[in-house]
């Protein structure tokens, strides 16, 4: 079975841009005001969470950054075998 690097690079991308959005609605739903109009109190562990989801946002940056160079990378080998067999 032959393996196609844009898409498994388009597919990386795609995935890491979910995991970023989850991650981001993690961090704005920390202190979300309440229902009720008054101002939430902060939760205990608020720091942790806000600290994992930021790893979290950092780690999904970077497997985009890399699915981005094997997107490019195939797209050069793509432009490299079509100009020698053209």
């Amino acid at each position: 079975m032959a393996v196609n690097p844009m898409l498994t690079g388009v597919n990386g991308i795609q995935s890491a841009l979910k995991g970023m959005s989850h991650a981001a609605q993690e961090i704005a739903e920390l202190n979300v005001d309440s229902n009720d109009g008054t101002e939430a109190a902060p939760r205990p562990t608020g720091l942790d969470e806000m600290s994992d989801s930021l790893i979290s946002l950092k780690i999904y940056s970077r497997q985009v950054q890399a699915n981005v160079e094997v997107v490019k990378t195939a797209d050069e080998m793509l432009g490299f075998l079509l100009d020698e067999f053209a």
